[in-house]
């Protein structure tokens, strides 16, 4: 909120700017990139993965996320619900795993091909 000037969707969500969508990018390219580096020190044979495989994974991985967010903003919007939950500013179960739930096809799908 202290950076973010542009709204992303705000008919969706208000509250999601651009600045945050891509400082969230750059947070998966970071721990893609973490995940990379903890794959070259690792012993398990079937855990290695190459940099410019984690890149595209995390920027994949950073732009569904958003999406899924987005996605979970909009089906609260049409419940008219704000939160799902009664703790105030938190967002609930939905808020904590909307990412999640687009991102593991995602990543299930990327080890069976690999």
């Amino acid at each position: 909120h202290l950076w973010g000037r542009r709204k992303l969707a705000p008919a969706i969500s208000p509250g999601k700017t651009v600045e945050g969508t891509l400082f969230g990018l750059f947070s998966a390219l970071c721990a893609s990139v973490g995940f990379y580096l903890l794959s070259q020190f690792s012993i398990l044979e079937n855990f290695h993965i190459g940099l410019e495989q984690s890149l595209s994974l995390g920027i994949i991985l950073g732009l569904i996320g958003s999406l899924g967010d987005l996605s979970e903003s909009l089906l609260k919007r049409d419940a008219n619900k704000k939160d799902s939950n009664r703790l105030p500013g938190f967002g609930g179960i939905l808020d904590m795993v909307d990412s999640l739930l687009f991102n593991a096809p995602i990543i299930y799908i990327y080890l069976k091909m690999l």
